[in-house]
């Protein structure tokens, strides 16, 4: 495999239970080096499920995950999310616009 086309994320048999059912079962994912992936569907399909997993901010049932051909369990969090973005639907953070949260934090 040549570098351009090199392995950014690799999910193999990932499982994720909430609660008492199953909410994901992903048999296989890679996105290659410069591919774009969107991820759409209903809701309760499971698209912030995956999104959470593959961030480290859900625990998989069952899971195979590799960044950058390395096992997620072998790459401590800080650097691994340094590396990633996560971007759900609903914004959790910032509320109004970003001059405002920037000059609130000096005031």
């Amino acid at each position: 495999m040549s570098s351009n086309q090199a392995l950014v994320l690799e999910i193999k048999n990932l499982r994720v239970q909430r609660g008492l059912k199953f909410n994901l079962y992903i048999e296989h994912l890679a996105l290659k080096k410069g591919e774009v992936l969107a991820i759409i569907g209903p809701n309760g399909a499971g698209k912030s499920t995956l999104l959470l997993a593959i961030s480290k901010q859900l625990i998989p049932e069952t899971s195979s995950i590799r960044f950058m051909g390395r096992p997620l369990n072998q790459i401590r969090d800080l650097d691994y999310r340094r590396n990633i973005a996560l971007i759900l639907q609903e914004p959790l953070l910032l509320d109004t616009s970003v001059f405002f949260e920037i000059f609130s934090w000096f005031v």
